[in-house]
This record gives C-alpha cells, sequence and structure tokens, in this order.
C-alpha cells in the first residue's frame, strides 16, 4: 500500500506532465488554440485531488467537454456573424453548461469554462474542441493508470437526482448574474474579470455547503486569495521566463503549475479553477498580463460575495417554506 505522500506526488507529477505535454504541443505545431487552460482544472481535480473533485466518470466527462467545446465555437461563429455583444455570449455560453451538467446528472462544472472559452477569447477554430477533447481524454487516461496501480482511489460514479424545481430557479439566477457582471466588466473593458474559470468558481460557490455561514468565513477570502496568487504565478512566469528571458512557452506553464501545487498546499486548499487560471496567461496578448491577474481577482470576489449572498436568500426562502408547510 502506498503511502499518501507518496500518492500525493504522483497527482502531482502527473498534473506537470499533461500542463507540459499540452503546451509543449502547441509550441511545436505553432497553435495556441491547442491550450485548453481548463485542462490545469481537469488534471488538478482528477489526479492531484485525493478524490476526485466531480461527481461524474471518464466517460460522461470526455463527452460532456466535446459538447461544450463544439458548442462554444458554434456560438463565437454565431455571436460575431450577428454581432452579439460578449456579455450575451457569455450568458448563453454560461446557460448552456448549466444546461450540460443537468441533463448528464452530473456537477461536472468545468463544461462551463469549456463553453465560454471560444466566446471570451474570441476564436472559433475547430482545433480548440479537438485539443479539448484530446486532452481530457489523456487525462483520463492517467487517471485510470494511477487507479490501476494503486496510486488513486477509484470513485464509482453515483448520477445525481433529476434537477427540480429549486435547482432551475437557482440556474436562472446564477444566469442572470453572470449576464450582468458579463455586461459591467465588457463595458469597463476588463474581460478578464470574467475569465471562463471564474465562471466556474461562481458556480462551484454556490453549492449548498456554502450556505454554512461558518464554510462562508472559512472558504471566501482564502478562495480569493488563492485565485490571485495563481493568476499571478501564471501571468509573472509567462512575463519573466518567456517574454523576458526568452525561454520556451513550457517552462512558464510548468512553473506557473508547479507554484499552484505550493499555493494549494500552503492553503490547504486544492480548488481546481485556480489551476485553470494559471494556464490562461499562456494565451493571452502580452500587454494584458500585468493587468490580468488584478482583473481575475476583482471578478473572483465579485463572483464569491454574489454567490454567498444568493445562498442565504435561497437558505431562507427554503426556511419560510418549511415553516409554512
Amino acid at each position: 500500500m502506498y503511502s499518501q505522500k507518496m500518492r500525493n506526488g504522483s497527482g502531482y507529477i502527473s498534473v506537470c506532465i499533461v500542463i507540459s505535454v499540452m503546451t509543449g504541443a502547441s509550441e511545436l505545431l505553432s497553435e495556441s488554440e491547442i491550450i485548453f487552460p481548463e485542462i490545469a482544472a481537469l488534471a488538478t481535480g482528477m489526479l492531484a485531488v485525493p478524490k476526485q473533485s466531480w461527481r461524474a466518470d471518464r466517460k460522461r466527462m470526455i463527452v460532456m467537454i466535446a459538447a461544450a467545446a463544439v458548442a462554444g465555437t458554434l456560438l463565437e461563429k454565431v455571436s460575431a456573424a450577428a454581432s452579439l455583444p460578449v456579455w450575451g455570449a457569455v450568458a448563453v455560453a454560461y446557460a448552456a453548461g448549466q444546461l450540460l451538467f443537468f441533463a448528464s446528472k452530473t456537477d461536472f462544472v468545468p463544461v462551463i469554462s469549456a463553453a465560454a472559452m471560444p466566446v471570451i477569447l474570441r476564436t472559433d477554430s475547430w482545433i480548440y474542441p479537438i485539443s479539448a477533447v484530446s486532452m481530457t481524454v489523456f487525462v483520463s487516461l492517467m487517471q485510470k493508470s494511477l487507479e490501476r496501480a494503486g496510486l488513486r482511489e477509484e470513485k464509482k460514479f453515483t448520477p445525481l437526482p433529476p434537477a427540480d424545481a429549486e435547482d432551475m430557479a437557482k440556474a436562472a439566477v446564477r444566469i442572470l448574474c453572470v449576464a450582468a457582471v458579463a455586461a459591467v466588466a465588457a463595458a469597463a473593458g476588463y474581460r478578464f474579470c470574467i475569465a471562463p474559470p471564474l465562471l466556474v468558481v461562481f458556480t462551484e460557490m454556490m453549492r449548498k455547503k456554502f450556505a454554512d455561514p461558518g464554510e462562508r468565513k472559512k472558504h471566501g477570502v482564502r478562495t480569493v486569495a488563492l485565485i490571485f496568487l495563481c493568476a499571478f504565478a501564471g501571468a509573472a512566469s509567462r512575463e519573466i521566463l518567456t517574454e523576458k528571458t526568452g525561454l520556451p512557452m513550457t517552462l512558464s506553464a510548468l512553473s506557473a503549475i508547479v507554484l499552484v501545487m505550493i499555493f494549494m498546499a500552503l492553503f490547504r486548499l486544492r480548488f481546481p479553477p485556480a489551476a485553470a487560471l494559471a494556464v490562461l496567461p499562456m494565451i493571452i496578448a502580452e500587454d494584458q498580463l500585468m493587468s490580468y491577474p488584478f482583473q481575475v481577482c476583482a471578478g473572483a470576489a465579485v463572483f464569491t460575495a454574489a454567490a454567498f449572498l444568493l445562498n442565504g436568500i435561497f437558505v431562507k426562502i427554503t426556511d419560510r417554506r418549511s415553516e409554512t408547510s
């Protein structure tokens, strides 16, 4: 039986391998669309966390990422042709992600980021969905290998119950909230306040466990701080290692993900979306690197506060219904 330290170490190394393969392929083929930032979150949640972060099996995850990536690419093509504003396209992409994990009876929220990424980055290349699916398959195979080697506990999938009226109501409110924040961010020119992984953060923070004031106090500030540090690590790694020193982007991405693993260990908080926010700087314009972590931090703070506020409101509504019934 392997020790927990060995299990953790194998998971961290596996995440580094995934990121190196993805960014290395992007550089080798000169295709930035190959870099799928959410794969960092998937790898963290499937390989580095002792128990998988989401209630979903590998087949569903691959199918959902494929559907979300294709939907996002098509949405970007349609929105560009119809001159649909960014905030509107983001809201539609977010809604599509909600429908996907409701239909699949999972809580695999990274599909939201997969659907929103083409819209926010304004890319309609089919290389993106091909890469997203290929890398998800790669991570799935690595997870299976770790399970067979006894380095990771296998988690059996049990479908979630069908979405009820309350779930649908929460989803509708979340969509409206995302549309409002996206509209303000787009108008101000701060699009990374609505970086796709932040939409995942918002949804994660709307989980029922965060309705508890103790959980909100425990995770709120720590989560935003971790997100900022991870975003800063990604931007600084690229700026220093690639833009200033001329080293390959692969080394920048590897540096960023190693720092993410260190931060998560120090914070004792393994939060997969933060890893995606460390990889996203590898595909944005150089002149946006310095403002990126601050935009991300602002967006994280707004979405976290909104999630906690909405959670509190829904709890009060539920309590009142219980009292009157």
